[in-house]
């Protein structure tokens, strides 16, 4: 059974599955969710009885247009290359079918070695099926381990804001991205539920353990939803 708990005012449920799914494709255990005594969501991968388990969290509610603020604590900028920490909202089956209506905030390497390789990207998808996907990536070296990933979604488009601690502060933000204005037809617009999740990039074979080896946590000290 999935397990359901309230965090910071919202319903969200952890997701569980002794199959392999995707996205890796993973397998994913509650049990790598926690929220601590300070009110602290914990975010895992792990190793449980000799298999690497994932994390993923959603909402029972769905959200709209709004402001969402994620503050986190974590080196993501060293994550290890096969490892994803996403910050994203997802549809449905209502909403629409896989790659539309989603909008995602990702720190990984995905599987590249190179110094030099991108470690943040923004992403989101059309409304529809078929329609074009816009991104923006970078590469980024965190002063400490706290870190806010902010996105304001609009009828129009979304800016994605990244920070250097649990601030909004201008003076501390290191990426900003817009979505262009030709992509305003095409922006999501059905209200979806909200996911966080921390897995592995499998390139070649499913179950595999991250590249180093080692089990991996991230915490989300808070998140916030102001609708527009």
């Amino acid at each position: 059974m999935a397990r359901s708990f309230n965090w910071q005012g919202i319903e969200w449920i952890a997701r569980r599955s002794n199959e392999l799914e995707g996205p890796g494709p993973n397998k994913w255990s509650s049990n790598n969710v926690l929220a601590d005594d300070d009110g602290h969501l914990h975010l895992r991968i792990s190793q449980q009885n000799g298999q690497w388990t994932c994390a993923e969290v959603f909402t029972s509610q769905k959200f709209g247009f709004g402001r969402y603020v994620w503050f986190v604590e974590g080196s993501v900028d060293k994550l290890d290359p096969k490892i994803v920490l996403g910050l994203f909202t997802y549809p449905t089956p209502a909403e629409g079918p896989d790659r539309t209506n989603e909008i995602d905030i990702e720190w990984s390497k995905w599987g590249q070695t190179d110094q030099n390789a991108t470690n943040l990207g923004y992403t989101i998808y059309p409304r529809t099926e078929g329609g074009p996907i816009v991104s923006k990536n970078k590469k980024q070296d965190l002063n400490g381990t706290y870190t806010t990933s902010a996105f304001t979604w609009s009828p129009n488009g979304v800016k994605l804001e990244s920070y250097h601690g649990h601030t909004t502060k201008d003076e501390n933000k290191f990426f900003e991205w817009t979505t262009p204005y030709g992509f305003a037809n095409a922006c999501p617009i059905a209200p979806v539920p909200i996911h966080m999740n921390l897995w592995i990039h499998q390139e070649e074979i499913p179950g595999m353990a991250p590249l180093v080896g080692e089990e991996v946590e991230v915490i989300i000290h808070n998140f916030k939803f102001t609708p527009q």
